[in-house]
């Protein structure tokens, strides 16, 4: 991966665990306080605490893909945090796995965050009919992460290439049977 590329990438994956962050703090207080008004509350209509609170800040149970009230029934700001912290540990995770297959996961994961962004601008516009300015921020992010993750897949990757997890080993030099000092190889 390109340096450039890969500062991008800590940018926006920082800034999503911001947000997610933001988000998870925003959620608790609000259920423990419904008289509390956080800093993305703006109007009636243009309300944080109001989407994270609904059914669909459980966005994978709301669906059905998750049992409700299940050990994995967890706030999408939850998900969020743990997504944007793998694609700060890109480097771990390519010396673990190789560079090809790494590539390859994490232009899989960006498309898969830009689907399930999709959905959520769906229910947040049409079903919610809200306005949620950190969510809608999330979004950006995600897509902003596909894009690097498309990037460098479609470059084939670049620095950190020969990074490969269990790489073949070398064949060992073998004497010349003619003599003459010189190994061939």
């Amino acid at each position: 991966m390109a340096a450039t590329t890969r500062k991008a990438e800590v940018v926006l994956a920082t800034a999503g665990i911001a947000l997610s962050v933001f988000a998870l703090y925003v959620e608790i207080r609000k259920e423990a306080d419904e008289g509390y008004e956080a800093l993305c509350d703006f109007n009636e209509h243009m309300s944080c605490s109001k989407v994270f609170t609904s059914d669909y800040g459980k966005f994978f149970s709301a669906i059905g893909i998750i049992p409700k009230d299940s050990i994995l029934d967890l706030p999408n700001a939850a998900y969020g945090t743990a997504f944007f912290t793998l694609f700060l540990a890109r480097p771990a995770v390519t010396a673990a796995t190789g560079a090809k297959f790494a590539r390859k996961l994490y232009l899989g994961l960006g498309a898969s965050a830009v689907c399930v962004s999709l959905a959520l601008a769906y229910v947040l516009r049409y079903v919610l009919e809200d306005f949620c300015v950190v969510c809608a921020s999330s979004y950006v992010v995600n897509g902003g992460l596909f894009a690097v993750a498309a990037a460098d897949f479609l470059s084939g990757g670049g620095e950190g290439d020969e990074v490969e997890a269990n790489p073949k080993p070398k064949p060992k030099p073998r004497p010349n049977p003619k003599g003459g000092g010189k190994k061939q190889q």
